[in-house]
């Protein structure tokens, strides 16, 4: 191997490992904190932008139903969407029986997820953004020091250059943040 090619190669190295330390996401969306939860402005199917609280411990997104009622009556959700009931485990050791539905897309920041199941709770209840959303997303992290959620892999992109034909071209870190907060 050339000196040219082994400084090239030292150089590349070096900004691989700088841009994993520091992480590269696809996104970050500012988060609203109140009550010692976070939320984050979220779309429903196109049309309505809600705030949500963000539950890890969630198993599926919430919606309260008179936010279903108001989809109904503009057209977002169908009565197709709706798939029928299901028991839920509440915080309380409470048990509960909720009617779940397909969202069609949620929107967080620019990130869009498809066919999202949802249940509906309550009138007035809170929405929660739950797992349901949350593992469809290629990986994820709450950073409160910075009061944003971070969406998408970090992830560090080699240019073509036939210095670098022999190195990877795509790196990224094995800490998966969705997998940590779910065990």
């Amino acid at each position: 191997m050339s000196t040219r090619h082994r400084i090239a190669s030292t150089l590349i190295g070096g900004i691989v490992a700088i841009a994993l330390a520091h992480g590269s996401w696809a996104e970050e969306v500012s988060l609203e904190e109140a009550g010692g939860v976070y939320r984050v402005q979220t779309k429903i199917n196109k049309v309505l932008a809600l705030s949500f609280v963000i539950d890890t411990g969630a198993a599926d997104v919430s919606i309260s139903s008179d936010v279903v009622l108001t989809l109904l009556r503009t057209g977002t959700i169908k009565r197709e969407d709706i798939r029928g009931k299901r028991r839920y485990s509440q915080a309380d050791g409470s048990v509960s029986e909720e009617t779940t539905f397909i969202i069609r897309e949620l929107q967080v920041g620019n990130t869009r997820v498809h066919d999202v199941l949802a249940s509906i709770s309550p009138l007035k209840g809170e929405l929660l953004l739950g797992q349901t959303f949350l593992r469809r997303l290629p990986s994820w992290q709450l950073d409160s020091q910075n009061g944003v959620l971070r969406i998408g892999s970090p992830e560090v992109r080699i240019p073509d250059n036939d210095l670098t034909a022999s190195s990877p071209r795509t790196s990224s870190p094995s800490f998966d943040c969705q997998k940590a907060t779910t065990r």
